[in-house]
């Protein structure tokens, strides 16, 4: 993160601290994965693979290495509903590379080895985008990106048929079973 000492993000940080060691659930998504997971100590820089966008198959690790009450919800959503690998969005050119201690990781793919972190038992981060749609990406995030130059025009309508199959409505529904559980914080 170049911007590393903007105000916003302390003031940001310091409202996550304070979250630590209640009920309440946070959920944090591509720049707040990285940001809340630097809070607690990892590292985030360069995608090792480059600019990221697109689609990226999710693999969930096995329950077993996971807490017991987070490895009985993931048993629980995969009892339900089969095998935990997402097809999800993804557009980024950080990651988080190292994970602070206590952090676990949940999920990863072949762009970020540190996909999804239970950062703490009431704090799960992912740097994918469950919270996007393809249109969305195509008409608010590509345009910027061309910009930018990290992709190349001609590349669109590779881009465009990657996201016709994409898992976000299970992604969301294990969210939901994350925000809705009774996991409880240190």
């Amino acid at each position: 993160m170049d911007e590393e000492n903007l105000d916003w993000m302390m003031d940001l940080s310091n409202i996550i601290l304070a979250y630590e060691n209640t009920p309440i659930k946070l959920l944090a998504l591509c720049f707040s994965h990285q940001l809340i997971n630097r809070v607690y100590g990892g590292s985030v820089g360069l995608s090792d693979t480059g600019f990221v966008f697109g689609t990226a198959d999710i693999h969930f690790r096995k329950s077993e290495d996971m807490p017991d009450q987070f490895g009985e919800l993931v048993d629980e959503f995969r009892a339900k509903n089969g095998a935990l690998k997402w097809n999800l969005l993804e557009s980024h050119n950080d990651e988080v590379q190292t994970l602070g201690k206590g952090a676990i990781v949940v999920a990863s793919s072949k762009h970020c080895l540190n996909e999804m972190v239970l950062v703490r038992p009431n704090i799960l981060s992912m740097q994918s985008h469950p919270d996007l749609t393809p249109l969305l990406m195509m008409k608010k995030i590509w345009p910027a990106i061309v910009r930018k130059g990290f992709v190349d025009k001609a590349s669109e309508a590779d881009a465009r048929k990657q996201m016709k199959c994409v898992d976000t409505k299970k992604c969301l529904d294990f969210l939901r079973q994350f925000l809705s559980s009774n996991l409880k914080s240190n």
